[in-house]
Formats: C-alpha cells, sequence, structure tokens
C-alpha cells in the first residue's frame, strides 16, 4: 500500500472544469430551460448596467438623457461661436498689426526726410563761423513730441551741436549706430538702448553726413522716447483689453500699452509668431505673457524698412468671457428646466412607486409563505388589474398549498411505513435464513463427497444462495437505516473520514498494491461515519473493478460557492457512458457475480447518504481508461437550508 496527500492547491483546474452531473445544471441552461420565450424579457447587460433600477431613477433617468442633447446643442453652438469670433479677432489683429507697422514706417521716413534736410543745412552751416546750429536742431526736435533730443555729431563721435546743449562734447563713438554710419551705411535705427543722460529707454535714429569728397564728415542723431509714441503712431482706437507692442530686432519690447511690457525680451517658447514675424512673415499665435503667464491671441507683422515688427492682440479669458457668460445662463436655463422636470418625475414617480411598493411587499409576504395577505392598490388601473391578479394568485397558492402539505404528510407516512416495513422484513430475515443457511453448511460439511457430484453441486448452490441471500439482506438493512439511524451532520474533517476508510480497507490495498494519494480535504458538515462510509465504498469499488495497470486512485476537492465537490479518480477498467445512471439504482449490476462479486447495493446506498446531506454523486468514465466519481457536500459553515444539489458555475 502506498498513500500519501498532497498539499496543492484544492481543484485544480482542467478537465474538472467540465465535471458534473447530466441534470447538474450551469446558469445558462437552467435559466433556458426554466423560462419561455415570451415571458423572457430581460434587458441587455449593458443596458440593465446603464439605467436605474427603480420606477422614480428611470423616470429621472429620461429626463436627464432628454436634457442632455439639449444641453450638447448649445454648447456646440457656443463653441462654433466661438470659433469663429477667435479667426474674427485673428483677422482683427493682424489688420491692428499692419496699421502699426505702416504708421510706424512713415513715421521713421519722416525723420529720415528730416534727418536728411538737417544734415543740408548743418554742412551750410559749418561754412558760417557766427551760425548757431544748436538752435535749428531744437527748432526741429520741437515739430516732434517724441524726440528727446537732436544731436549733430562730427567724424571723431564727438557731439558738436544739440537741441540738448547738456550733451554737447559727449563722445559717441563707441555707440553702435554711430559705428554703422561711420562704416558706410546711410541710415541707421538702433535697438532699444538706456540713455546716457536720462536713463530712460530710448532708441536712436542715425543720418550719415559724408564730406564732399565722399568721406565720412559725421552724422545726425535724433534720440527718440517710445513712449512719445502712443500719442502720434500709436493713436488707434481699441478695446480696453487690447494691446498694442512693437518689438525690436532683438525681440525687445521697444512700445506697449502695457507699461509692465517696456523693455521686456520674448523667448521663442513665449511668442513663437514674433520670431516668425523677425523672420520676415507674417504670423499669428498664441502668446504667453512673460510677466502674467496669461495667454493672450496675437498677429505680429514686420516693419520691413527697419527690422523692427508691431504686434495687436487680445486677453483669450476676454474673448471667452462672453462665452462663459452664455453657458453661465445656459447653465442656469438647463438646471432650472432639469429641477422643473425632476420634480414633475418624482411627483409621477410617486404615482406609479407606490402602488408598485404595495404589490413588491405583496410579492415579499407571497415569497414568504404568508398567504392570507392582500394587496390593496388604488390609483392606474393596469396596477389596479396586476394586484387582483395576485390576490388571486395568493388564493391559489393557499389552496395549492393545503393540498401538498396533505400530499406531502401522506408520503411521508408512506416513505415511514416502507422503511420501516424494509428494517423489519430484512431484520426479522435474519434468524431464518441464518438457521437455513446454517443447515445447509452442515450438510455440506457431512454429506461431501458421500453423494453423487450432482447432489454436492445442488448442495454448494444452496449455500451460496443462502450466503448471497445474507449479504442482500444486510445490504437492504444498511439502506433502510441511512434515513433512519443516522447521526445528525455537524463540522466534519474529510481528511479523517478517509483516513477511517483507509484503515478499513487496509487489507485489500495491500493485496491489490494500489497506490492511494489525496490532496489536502476540507471540512464539511456531515454524518461522520455515513461520510466514512462513501469513501470506503467508491474505494472499494475502484479495487474490486482494477485493470491489469498498476491501480493509482485519487481523492480530491474543491470549493464551489457554500459546497465542496469531491472526486475519486482510478485508472481502472471504466464503465460505459450508458450506465452512468443505472449503477446508483439498487441491487443493478453490470458484470457477474464469478467476475466481479458484490450485491449491487454500495452505490445505492452512497446516493442516498448524499442526497440526505444535501448533495448529489455523479460518475464520469471512459471504458478501459478508468472513473471518476463526484459527490457534493455543504461547507462547515453553510447554513441548514442550503443544500449543494442544484447549482451553477
Amino acid at each position: 500500500m502506498v498513500y500519501h496527500r498532497d498539499r496543492r492547491a484544492q481543484g485544480r483546474g482542467g478537465h474538472l472544469e467540465r465535471s458534473r452531473p447530466p441534470n447538474f445544471p450551469t446558469g445558462r441552461s437552467s435559466m433556458t430551460s426554466t423560462t419561455s420565450a415570451p415571458d423572457n424579457i430581460q434587458d441587455g447587460p449593458f443596458l440593465s448596467r446603464l439605467t436605474p433600477r427603480t420606477v422614480r431613477g428611470a423616470l429621472a433617468f429620461l429626463v436627464l438623457i432628454t436634457l442632455v442633447p439639449t444641453l450638447l446643442l448649445l454648447a456646440a453652438v457656443d463653441w462654433f461661436w466661438y470659433r469663429n469670433h477667435l479667426d474674427q479677432a485673428r483677422q482683427t489683429n493682424l489688420e491692428v498689426s499692419r496699421a502699426i507697422a505702416t504708421a510706424l514706417d512713415s513715421y521713421l521716413q519722416d525723420l529720415f526726410r528730416q534727418q536728411h534736410t538737417l544734415a543740408a543745412a548743418l554742412r551750410d552751416l559749418a561754412d558760417h563761423p557766427g551760425a548757431h546750429p544748436d538752435e535749428l536742431l531744437e527748432a526741429s526736435r520741437e515739430q516732434y513730441e517724441s524726440v528727446r533730443a537732436i544731436h549733430w555729431v562730427d567724424a571723431k563721435g564727438i557731439i558738436v551741436a544739440s537741441s540738448d546743449p547738456a550733451t554737447k562734447g559727449l563722445n559717441l563713438a563707441e555707440r553702435e549706430s554711430f559705428q554703422v554710419l561711420q562704416s558706410g551705411q546711410e541710415r541707421v535705427i538702433s535697438d532699444l538702448l538706456t540713455s546716457p543722460v536720462t536713463g530712460e529707454p530710448v532708441f536712436v535714429v542715425g543720418e550719415r553726413m559724408p564730406e564732399a569728397d565722399g568721406r565720412f564728415g559725421g552724422a545726425v542723431l535724433t534720440i527718440v522716447y517710445p513712449e512719445a509714441l502712443s500719442r502720434t503712431v500709436m493713436n488707434i482706437r481699441v478695446a480696453p483689453s487690447d494691446f498694442l507692442v512693437v518689438f525690436d530686432s532683438t525681440g525687445t519690447v521697444v512700445f506697449s500699452n502695457n507699461p509692465r511690457w517696456m523693455g521686456l525680451t520674448f523667448s521663442h517658447a513665449q511668442d513663437a509668431a514674433l520670431y516668425e514675424a523677425l523672420a520676415g512673415r507674417e504670423a499669428d499665435g498664441t502668446v504667453i505673457s512673460p510677466d502674467t503667464g496669461a495667454r493672450r491671441l496675437a498677429a505680429r507683422v514686420p516693419v520691413r524698412s527697419t527690422g523692427w515688427v508691431t504686434g495687436a492682440g487680445v486677453s483669450l479669458a476676454t474673448m471667452a468671457s462672453p462665452l462663459l457668460r452664455s453657458v453661465a445662463w445656459i447653465s442656469v436655463l438647463i438646471v432650472a428646466v432639469a429641477a422643473l422636470c425632476l420634480t414633475l418625475a418624482v411627483l409621477i414617480g410617486r404615482r406609479i412607486s407606490l402602488p408598485l411598493d404595495a404589490l413588491r411587499r405583496h410579492a415579499h409576504a407571497i415569497g414568504e409563505g404568508r398567504l392570507d395577505h392582500r394587496a390593496r392598490v388604488h390609483g392606474l388601473v393596469e396596477l389596479e388589474e396586476l394586484a387582483g391578479a395576485l390576490n388571486r394568485m395568493s388564493e391559489q397558492l393557499a389552496a395549492a398549498r393545503v393540498n401538498l402539505e396533505q400530499t406531502n404528510a401522506d408520503l411521508r407516512r408512506s416513505n415511514r411505513d416502507l422503511e420501516q416495513f424494509a428494517y423489519i422484513a430484512s431484520h426479522d430475515l435474519q434468524e431464518p435464513l441464518r438457521a437455513v443457511g446454517g443447515f445447509v453448511t452442515l450438510l455440506q460439511q457431512h454429506y461431501r463427497g458421500r453423494l453423487d457430484e450432482r447432489a454436492d453441486s445442488f448442495i454448494a448452490a444452496a449455500v451460496d444462495g443462502a450466503a448471497r441471500m445474507q449479504g442482500l439482506i444486510n445490504g437492504l438493512l444498511e439502506y433502510s437505516r441511512v434515513g433512519t439511524r443516522g447521526n445528525p451532520p455537524v463540522p466534519t474533517k474529510a481528511e479523517e473520514a478517509l483516513r477511517n476508510a483507509l484503515e478499513n480497507l487496509q487489507a485489500s490495498i495491500q493485496e491489490s498494491g494500489a497506490t492511494v494519494t489525496s490532496d489536502s480535504l476540507p471540512t464539511v458538515r456531515a454524518d461522520t461515519a455515513q461520510l466514512v462510509h462513501v469513501f470506503q465504498n467508491l474505494i472499494g469499488n475502484a479495487i474490486r473493478f482494477r485493470s491489469e495497470r498498476p491501480l493509482e486512485i485519487r481523492i480530491g476537492a474543491r470549493q464551489e460557492d457554500h459546497c465542496w465537490q469531491f472526486w475519486v479518480r482510478d485508472n481502472g477498467i471504466g464503465i460505459e457512458p450508458q450506465y452512468g445512471e443505472r449503477i446508483f439504482l439498487i441491487f443493478q449490476r453490470l458484470h457477474t457475480r464469478t467476475k466481479y462479486p458484490g450485491t449491487g447495493i454500495g452505490l445505492a446506498i452512497c446516493k442516498r447518504i448524499v442526497e440526505r446531506h444535501g448533495g448529489q454523486i455523479w460518475v464520469e468514465s471512459q471504458p478501459g481508461r478508468g472513473s471518476t466519481f463526484y459527490f457534493t457536500l455543504p461547507d462547515a459553515g453553510a447554513r441548514h437550508e442550503q443544500s449543494c444539489e442544484t447549482k451553477t458555475d
């Protein structure tokens, strides 16, 4: 005998997934077999999860799904309006930026013309020692509100005359704008600078003054205040939230109607359109304010003659405010309408749900067996008719229950009488059968060989018949005692029950050379002695009906809800599938007594024991490959009213 326990996980998958008796229904088969097609009205799984499960909730849900498309339509209208507003703003920004660029270019060209005139006049004054060039420069400066000063610089970079006398004598030779003119360029416009006199931001417009022989003879430099451009060049009417800006060739703000931007330099990440315009192309896009991080929709236009860029824009928050106001009003309207509709839905739902609640309570009362309960419903005609039908059903069920209780009482009395008869019959037959068997055995012992061979065979047949009759009576007695002499089911360790069964079968296991293995078995609610009998009978059958191969028997279990499914698997001779139910009937045999001894009552007793515990037993087998017997028992923690007779996966 080889017996060991396998501690691997209980009830592994594989072939066990299909293990169930022919009448052991799955969830799907049980549903389709017990529900007729016309009455099987069910929502799809998606719809059942999506929709509420109460009348009031369903009405509220209906209101919401009616309002949602309207809300989406209004939102779409607002969105298209906003997109159209964005397109108009882009076009306006481009037009304003172009207007600023044109005005700035015109202003600078006017300065260049004035400087050209001043340069010619200053050359003439150079031939008159008593002339006053400072007065000429001051008179020219007064013509332009945005001009801070006009300087006459000689070829060495020294200011020899200026509208600002305090600057005379300053050396501007190191200034980039002077060096550009000195190198031969006729005109120059500097980027934003800091005035060495006032410390304020300025930019320089310069004109080269050549000598008669063409050599560099000096320059006229005009110092311009960027802020003053707002009263000359940048006098374009814009909305209070719009902003205007002028950049130099480095991307630094020369002028803006937002004072916080003066002198700031925009990065490419903040203003990609600016750098595209610095490359000579008009552009628009979203700009991030370097001081506040606010997002604005802006356009950028290059000023061709200077390398500068002008721009105009509007805050996206300002543009979105009408949309937000519209959404707010729409939301208020939607909430008001939804509140009104939901109130109506609740009132209507109450008119429906109150009768339904009464019907539900009536149905629960019927389910609890209180068939004298009656539903009282007033309101909708359909619900009143349903209440009447339920009341009539209660009356019919009450009458049927009386008949059923009478029938059950008669059946219990009949079963009790039959069990008592079987017990008495089998018990009372014991004594005369023992007497017959004893005398026949004595006759065989005393007269064997004294009579002829035919007489000996008759006596042997009588002895064998008496022995078989004794076995049948004992089996019948044991079958009748399953229901009358069994102990109440209690938490029982299946491993201990298996161990006791194997000890009872120790001699047969050693004789057959069987290898018996077991998984870890659970604790179930059972009669311990009867569970030992089930294990002993199933393992004994595996030993009795073994093949020529070395016998291997394996016992295991797996949990299914509140039940445990056990199995006893062998590699014996197997059973034809058509006999899967017949072998559990009393006194049914598939083989002759000479080949496989037995009474044919063992599996019937196992079936009665398992069913007494609220379980089922069945077999799956293939001839020549072995059999697997399954049976189910309740878990130790299962309630007494829970059984394992029907089950769904």
